[in-house]
């Protein structure tokens, strides 16, 4: 059972590795418009406003960050809208004003007005500027930390709405959804990181950074992962219960053999004993046999009894003195005496008699030839 660690970790290493190009191969099938929805790129498509027209441009790092220029050809907003078209599908699209058409203002702040700061700035606006907030959009920018006096500067811009409403309408009819409004000062491929259009956008959760297409992969794959190590753990411990249940059905098994070749050996033993007590004692037949040869035809028995090695017998003879004597002649039979008086018996005009003889042990010739025969 030691050898499945390795086989499971050669396992788990093929399902990784296969899940991992699983992985690569769906993300390569997926469109690259679409890629770009799930990592989160901050890749788009600018329509700049410029002297004299609008240019289409790239911002593919970032609206705070410099881009290289889509076409560098001035168009007129019809044209410059329609080869926005064009080119914004699977991009966020954004609106780019020259900073002269936006008003800058700048505006010292206490440092815990940080987390009200548009509220305030709006409410400021109206209230320092001719600007009404129906009429305009704003943004701001804060520039740096707090100062030792804890003082907060910030930028505000300003853009009216007859400036950047007329061009979200025209991109919205071209079927384009505008995603930001933002300015430009040195170029119009780098813009300010602002947006005029945040206040009327839904604040972006950082959720949708977070779960991105390979990192909803990777966490598919993971969940495979454990899936398949919860169900190779499960089947391996299945496995090992049913080794264990026949194991411990073997044991029994076994166990029940062990005490029948016990019992098998006690047997033998038993009938090896036998058997050797047999060879000991000369049996039965043979003691009758020689008791047939040694009496005469004039001699009648009445009762023969055997006890292990002594033989008790009684009966009517011519002569029962002369009766020992023929059993001392014997091979097989040995101390023959006379155990009562002999008496006359007047009707069968005989002796009767009672003798008891020994059964002699077996000699060595006696026990060979009957294991022979055996």
């Amino acid at each position: 059972m030691q050898g499945g660690g390795p086989a499971l970790q050669s396992l788990r290493d093929g399902f990784l590795g296969f899940l991992v190009w699983w992985r690569d191969e769906l993300w390569g099938l997926l469109p690259e418009r679409v890629r770009r929805l799930f990592t989160a790129d901050e890749h788009g498509v600018v329509l700049a406003q410029v002297d004299g027209g609008f240019q289409v441009v790239d911002a593919p790092a970032g609206r705070g960050a410099p881009a290289a220029l889509g076409s560098r050809e001035v168009m007129a907003r019809e044209e410059a809208v329609m080869a926005l078209a064009a080119r914004a599908r699977g991009a966020n699209v954004g609106i780019r004003l020259p900073l002269n058409l936006c008003f800058t203002r700048s505006i010292e702040l206490p440092g815990a007005a940080r987390k009200d700061l548009r509220q305030i700035l709006n409410f400021d606006l109206e209230r320092a500027t001719p600007f009404k907030l129906r009429d305009v959009y704003t943004a701001h920018l804060v520039e740096g930390e707090a100062d030792t006096r804890g003082k907060l500067r910030v930028r505000q811009f300003v853009a009216k709405r007859e400036v950047v409403d007329p061009l979200v309408s025209q991109a919205r009819e071209a079927g384009i959804e505008v995603t930001f409004v933002d300015c430009w000062s040195d170029q119009p491929g780098s813009g300010l990181p602002i947006n005029f259009l945040e206040a009327n956008t839904p604040p972006h959760s950082g959720v949708s950074r977070l779960v991105t297409l390979p990192r909803g992969l990777a966490a598919l794959a993971l969940l495979l992962t454990l899936s398949a190590l919860l169900l190779a753990i499960s089947r391996y411990e299945g496995a090992l219960g049913e080794v264990q249940a026949q194991t411990a059905q073997t044991r029994t098994q076994a166990a029940a053999v062990r005490q029948v070749l016990e019992r098998s050996d006690a047997a033998v033993a038993d009938l090896g004993r036998l058997q050797q007590l047999k060879l000991k004692h000369i049996p039965a037949i043979e003691v009758l046999e020689e008791i047939s040869r040694l009496l005469p035809d004039t001699v009648w028995l009445s009762d023969l009894r055997m006890e292990g090695e002594t033989l008790d017998m009684s009966g009517l003879a011519k002569s029962g003195a002369a009766l020992p004597p023929l059993f001392e002649r014997s091979a097989i039979f040995a101390d023959a005496s006379l155990t009562a008086p002999l008496t006359l018996d007047p009707r069968e005009d005989k002796e009767r008699f009672s003798l008891r003889v020994r059964v002699r042990q077996p000699t060595g010739s006696q026990v060979s030839r009957a294991e022979g025969q055996q």
